[in-house]
């Protein structure tokens, strides 16, 4: 079994990557993941089970890894978004997305 988890970000920490992956959010993910990765974008409070990127826990603890298998395969009812996104941006949205979680924990 292949161990996503231990996959490791070509851009690990790079801040024009994390920009990138904002924007990236922000078109492909902010519908059903929201403005504040609350789970309650427009798409999102429709379909509903759409999780909170901030207070549950077992997606905080998703590595950056995880969520690009996340991305590319998808999870539940998400579907994978691989024909949408390439590698690298599916890596770069993977950056914002434990950046912001690292920003918003720091701010609690």
């Amino acid at each position: 079994i292949f161990q996503w988890a231990a996959l490791t970000s070509p851009f690990s920490g790079d801040e024009l990557a994390i920009q990138q992956g904002t924007e990236l959010y922000q078109r492909f993910c902010q519908h059903c993941h929201g403005e504040e990765g609350d789970g309650k974008g427009p798409v999102g409070v429709i379909f509903g089970g759409v999780p909170n990127y901030h207070t549950q826990r077992n997606i905080q603890s998703m590595s950056k890894g995880e969520i690009y298998r996340t991305i590319t395969f998808g999870r539940g009812a998400m579907r994978s978004h691989r024909a949408q996104l390439d590698p690298e941006e599916r890596w770069k949205i993977a950056e914002y997305i434990k950046a912001w979680q690292a920003e918003v924990a720091a701010s609690k």
